[in-house]
């Protein structure tokens, strides 16, 4: 846990989930090795990103053992089930001989590694898992990129100001689906937990702006309610 990620002293532990009691997936396009783990305790952020370390082992890659690995493992992706979906975690650092799949974060959620089967993105697609949402409890915008591309999503108000911004220019090297989360807060008061500290309930207009590789932009403005 690097300094300052946690302002308060916190126990921190993990849980084996039984393939059994994993959440299943939905309308994911993934494959999951089903060797899920609760990170603990479950929902909290950090303000700073920490580094989480899942292990996997050869019979995760070849589950019906007939000698023919099932997943390739330098394609495993590290997922998280945020209560309704799984989503990808983070962008995976992967070491084959010590056979573990590395990521960062800011929150804690039940963890599985999985395989993306490949399927072709036309468009580009966006939403939110939760609109409206407490702050706090944290929102995971989902965007679809049909190729690479520099990703910039920002909060204003009502009257155009700039609330949040989430991601600036952030450069995706690959088209496919990807993830980022809002709790709430304003860049002015980043990182405090005191629910008085916060924009306020209200309505507010996420805008997203995509700039592939050709120099196209794509922008769209949507909005999302907060409430306290």
């Amino acid at each position: 846990i690097p300094e300052g990620a946690l302002n308060t002293k916190v126990k921190l532990y993990i849980k084996a989930i039984s393939p059994e009691s994993e959440p299943p997936t939905k309308f994911e396009n993934i494959s999951l090795l089903r060797i899920p783990h609760k990170f603990m305790p479950e929902g909290l952020v950090f303000l700073k990103p920490v580094k989480i370390v899942l292990s996997y082992n050869d019979f995760d890659l070849d589950p019906d053992q007939d000698d023919t690995l099932e997943y390739n493992e330098t394609e495993l992706v590290p997922y998280f089930f945020d209560g309704t979906m799984w989503l990808k975690a983070g962008e995976p650092e992967i070491d084959t001989a010590l056979n573990t799949v590395s990521f960062e974060t800011n929150h804690l959620s039940i963890y599985d590694i999985a395989v993306e089967e490949k399927t072709l993105i036309k468009e580009i697609k966006v939403g939110w898992t939760k609109n409206p949402f407490r702050v706090g409890e944290n929102s995971t915008f989902i965007f679809e990129l049909p190729s690479p591309g520099r990703v910039s999503l920002r909060i204003v108000d009502l009257a155009g100001d700039v609330v949040r911004v989430i991601a600036k220019d952030k450069y995706y090297s690959t088209a496919g689906r990807y993830n980022l989360q809002w709790d709430g807060m304003g860049d002015f008061n980043k990182g405090i937990r005191d629910m008085a500290h916060f924009p306020g309930s209200g309505i507010y207009i996420y805008i997203f702006e995509f700039v592939d590789e050709n120099g196209t932009k794509t922008i769209i403005r949507k909005p999302i309610g907060v409430i306290k």
